[in-house]
């Protein structure tokens, strides 16, 4: 009987429907066309897909070796549907490295880890080139692998150690689609070619993405030929050094000898026709008709082609290694922002330059009294008291007495008061309060509407414990979507940062110690609106005339910066316009970008004034680094003002704590 109802439980067991067993996969594609370069962020597309029950999945990338500690980024966990298809983009920071190092990443379901992928990675060398072709007909880019270039012909982002040996050029290709929706996704690239590209083609992120990746410092090219009209749309017509007029058929290119020691390609071929904007340069022109044409964007450069180099006669050019080398090696402005956040790197690792003792922006937080030391006496006289009451106090106290017995009381009794008054004595000069601390840097050209921003943001903890840290609010002219963030060399010591990247960027369980400091960094761009122009000269040790500010951000203790001099402006309110009439005080920049004296005209709170100088400090210093800071035309008039209002505030576990912030605006402001 009983291995008849067996039989028959197997029967309806057997016969019953099956729940399908959930099946994920992770497909992924790393770099830009597999390649990348180590402390530069680069892109991972990730594919997701899912069958079965619903799961809840998270995805996390890692570099799993390297010479610092790297990060850990990821997708937030989140509920994926039978059937599910979705597409996510993780944006990474190599770390330093000299050779390609293996990228993890792991992908988890209902908290089970499943098989982790390895996608495919190249890394550009330091000091090497890395040039990336987007669009049809890119594929002619791949020459640039043969051209030769001197030892002093290394890329711009190269570490000054590495200059001097033989560059080369690498060329990666990706279609539109592939094209990074955040600038950092190219910051590795030091040429971006768009080819036969419109602007339907691209996304509205990934349009942002290129326009920021100009303004960042990134140089791109961007061709034309017989389709004249997808030049004209807003996407171009604000990036464009030329406004575009029509189309026309040339029969020579003799104007391309200047960029290619050598004539130009025989031939008719179809060309676009543009106005120069003011400001830009004319590199070559054929009769009355500009071919190249290049333009200044924030910190980077655009430079337009109006042919199309992947079409007769430019195809087969026997110049064509001649000419993408000079478009290679344009002059380009050196950026103020990218020195510093490279800096704290030359400082931490051997290397030239290594350990030189120069103040670095990322050490700016730790300027505040909360981590400063107690004074010698306090300590002295703290221990002084505690060895006289344990010992002798303690000894004739119990021996007047006659209780010497009780002293294995007494003795642990004192031991707990002075304890408790450390504490005290720690409270009273460290505070009970979470305390959040931004050193930034904007570094913005007269004109422009966008700026890259530099923060080091450090969060002080009364207590040992982790936090989640998050952009709360910005300006309505901000974009906390391009901001990223990642762990400063520096803190080679602290656990990996956990960067969880969705709607918009942030930090998960940020592990700091009780009275201590730890800082993260922030990358993004600030949007200006109008941007800041000026109309000033200098005359008999007096400089006159008037600066708008058509910025969203008031600016405080603005002065005006020559070569051998400084003037000082004053406040310039949001959209208001500042006139001056001031004496010009001495005040020459010594190999720094800042002179000194401005470190003597900082005003404020004792609290202000320490964290305004730690900014300035690594601007004012001499600096040895081919590149570096020191770089920037010294010629150059500036404009430099602190930002008033908050560009960013920091969520602290939902809430917004005490902030301390002192950011810098750089203005370019031209000859």
């Amino acid at each position: 009987m009983w291995g008849t109802c067996f039989l028959a439980a197997l029967a309806v067991a057997a016969a019953a429907p099956r729940t399908a067993r959930a099946q994920t996969s992770l497909n992924a594609d790393a770099g830009l066309d597999h390649y990348y370069k180590s402390q530069r962020w680069f892109p991972v597309r990730v594919n997701l897909t899912h069958q079965g029950q619903p799961g809840k999945v998270e995805v996390r990338a890692r570099f799993t070796q390297g010479l610092e500690n790297a990060g850990d980024y990821r997708i937030p966990a989140h509920e994926l549907r039978s059937g599910a298809n979705e597409q996510h983009t993780i944006y990474v920071r190599a770390p330093m490295s000299y050779s390609s190092q293996p990228l993890l990443l792991e992908l988890y379901r209902d908290g089970r880890l499943l098989t982790p992928v390895r996608p495919a990675l190249t890394l550009v060398n330091d000091g090497e080139w890395l040039v990336l072709g987007i669009g049809g007909g890119n594929s002619a880019l791949k020459q640039l692998t043969t051209v030769n270039l001197a030892a002093s012909e290394s890329a711009p982002s190269a570490n000054p150690w590495q200059r001097g040996q033989q560059p080369k050029v690498n060329v990666a290709i990706q279609e539109p689609k592939d094209v990074p929706d955040q600038w950092q996704g190219l910051q590795a690239a030091d040429m971006v070619v768009l080819g036969n590209v419109s602007e339907r083609d691209l996304t509205p992120e990934q349009a942002s993405a290129l326009r920021d990746y100009v303004t960042t410092g990134g140089t791109l090219v961007v061709t034309g030929g017989p389709n004249w009209n997808r030049l004209g749309t807003p996407f171009f017509s604000g990036l464009l050094p030329v406004t575009v007029t029509g189309g026309a058929t040339l029969g020579a290119a003799r104007g391309l000898n200047s960029l290619s020691s050598g004539g130009g390609p025989s031939g008719n071929y179809p060309a676009v026709v543009g106005r120069p904007k003011t400001g830009s340069k004319v590199l070559a022109s054929e009769g009355s008709t500009p071919l190249v044409v290049s333009g200044s964007k924030g910190s980077g450069q655009v430079i337009f082609l109006a042919f199309d180099p992947a079409a007769p006669p430019f195809r087969n050019w026997d110049r064509n290694d001649a000419f993408w080398k000079s478009l290679l090696l344009q002059p380009r402005h050196a950026s103020v922002v990218s020195a510093i956040s490279d800096r704290d790197f030359n400082e931490q690792f051997g290397g030239y330059n290594a350990n030189s003792g120069q103040t670095k922006l990322a050490d700016a937080p730790y300027a505040i009294p909360q981590l400063d030391i107690p004074a010698f006496y306090i300590v002295a006289v703290f221990l002084l008291a505690y060895i006289v009451v344990l010992v002798p106090v303690n000894y004739f106290v119990l021996k007047a007495k006659d209780k010497k017995e009780y002293a294995w009381l007494t003795t642990p009794a004192i031991v707990l008061v002075f304890s408790i008054g450390a504490y005290m004595i720690g409270y009273g000069f460290k505070g009970g309060r979470t305390l959040v601390v931004k050193a930034g840097l904007v570094e913005a050209y007269a004109g422009q509407d966008a700026a890259p921003s530099l923060f080091y943001a450090g969060l002080f903890s009364p207590r040992k414990t982790s936090y989640d840290v998050r952009l709360a609010s910005t300006t309505p002219a901000g974009d906390e979507s391009g901001t990223l963030f990642s762990q400063p060399t520096l803190n080679r010591g602290a656990p990996p940062l956990r960067s969880v990247q969705g709607d918009s960027s942030y930090i998960e369980d940020f592990a700091v110690d009780m009275w201590a400091m730890r800082v993260a960094k922030a990358e993004g761009v600030i949007r200006l609106k109008d941007g800041i122009t000026a109309n000033i000269q200098e005359q008999a040790k007096k400089v006159s005339g008037s600066i708008h500010n058509g910025s969203p951000y008031g600016l405080d203790d603005c002065f005006v910066v020559s070569a051998t001099s400084i003037a000082r402006v004053g406040p310039i309110a949001a959209g208001q316009q500042a006139t001056i009439n001031s004496p010009t005080l001495a005040g020459s920049r010594s190999g720094g970008l800042l002179p000194a004296v401005l470190l003597d005209q900082v005003k404020g709170t004792r609290e202000d004034v320490r964290m305004k100088r730690a900014v300035l400090e690594p601007l004012c210093a001499t600096s040895n680094v081919p590149g570096g800071v020191t770089a920037v035309n010294t010629n150059d008039r500036l404009l430099v003002g602190w930002v008033k209002d908050p560009i960013n505030t920091l969520d602290i576990n939902g809430h917004e704590p005490r902030e301390l912030a002192a950011t810098l605006m750089i203005v370019h402001l031209g000859h």
